[in-house]
């Protein structure tokens, strides 16, 4: 068996996952009807590892769309300062993340949250034992990965979480937008192989791999952080974008590699800084709203048919390609990564 086999499969079979999430739409929509009629007053997204940044994405994109009051939290960090989080004014609907329901962290998170009166809960999951101690749940059925890196799961879980909140807005334009996104994936799933594999490969003497993202897409920056780190043990890290000038860009050079998720309200900045980057002999991934001088100036780009914020599930594959493909030319496996497990049991 070939390297990264499981791996590469669960990437390259997204857009089938994505069809798999919006057949379960107007099941989600009944609950999704239950939790509005609540009257929630803030809502708090809670995740770990890899579930922390598809809460960070999560949390923007609801709040792109709503007016309720969200964040984004590491699940231990609720359940260690709960009181922090949850004042007795609050009406509070906790959104917790999990692949694998029994994640110890997130589990009691949840169980010590849903204890107090002014607290419920709303489970996004691929695995239905969260109905155990959830209030409500939106389960992705048929989504098991062989590999240990989040992958199809990450992304079917952010288009599952984006779902939730067009819904509790009402925002038709929005949801009509998550409706295409299965062919639009399909469309660009071998260009996002194709592109990304020559430079993972030339890449393989990279010391650093930064992230950089702002708004809805600080989340997929810090997902792509981690998935390369994961994958190839390379030293990686992620920034709020214009934060990356002031003072990590001092060791930027032509051995570090950059994802720039570009979004439409700072692509004049952005341009900017990958100019800089690019000077400073970097190489650089452009995704999302890429102006034709980024596209002249980064290594690859990479769009979408979408509009940015329904784009987020899909341009996140090109940086797990970019971690599978780097890994393997390193001779790791991206299917086996040093000293993980599928969840992390305490």
């Amino acid at each position: 068996m070939g390297k990264g086999q499981y791996t590469l499969a669960e990437i390259g079979n997204q857009h089938k996952a994505f069809e798999t999430v919006r057949a379960q739409f107007p099941a989600f929509a009944e609950t999704v009807a239950a939790v509005k009629k609540e009257g929630f007053t803030k809502i708090l997204f809670l995740g770990c590892g890899t579930s922390y940044y598809l809460a960070a994405a999560a949390s923007a994109y609801f709040a792109r769309y709503n007016q309720i009051t969200c964040d984004h939290l590491a699940s231990f960090e609720f359940y260690k300062n709960t009181e922090y989080y949850v004042k007795p004014s609050d009406k509070v609907l906790l959104v917790p993340f999990t692949r694998v329901a029994s994640t110890t962290e997130t589990m009691a998170a949840v169980k010590k949250g849903v204890a107090l009166p002014n607290v419920k809960s709303l489970q996004i999951t691929c695995d239905d034992y969260s109905y155990q101690y959830s209030t409500w749940s939106l389960y992705i059925p048929d989504l098991q990965e062989n590999s240990i890196v989040m992958t199809s799961s990450f992304s079917s879980m952010l288009y599952t979480a984006m779902f939730f909140a067009a819904a509790m807005a009402g925002n038709a334009q929005a949801l009509e937008q998550l409706n295409k996104l299965p062919e639009d994936a399909a469309a660009h799933m071998a260009e996002f192989s194709d592109k990304v594999k020559p430079l993972a490969e030339a890449s393989t003497g990279m010391k650093v791999f930064i992230g950089l993202g702002s708004g809805v897409h600080y989340g997929l920056a810090g997902e792509a952080s981690i998935k390369v780190k994961e994958m190839t043990l390379t030293p990686s890290e992620c920034y709020y974008s214009l934060e990356y000038r002031h003072g990590p860009i001092s060791i930027a050079d032509d051995q570090t590699v950059v994802a720039y998720y570009v979004s439409d309200n700072t692509c004049g900045e952005d341009a900017k800084l990958i100019g800089e980057l690019k000077a400073l002999g970097a190489r650089v991934i452009a995704l999302g709203c890429v102006s034709e001088e980024i596209q002249r100036t980064a290594d690859v780009s990479f769009q979408s048919g979408l509009c940015q914020c329904a784009a987020l599930p899909e341009l996140i594959i090109p940086l797990q390609y970019f971690g599978a493909y780097l890994a393997i030319a390193k001779g790791f496996d991206p299917d086996t990564p040093k000293n993980l497990s599928k969840a992390v049991i305490l």
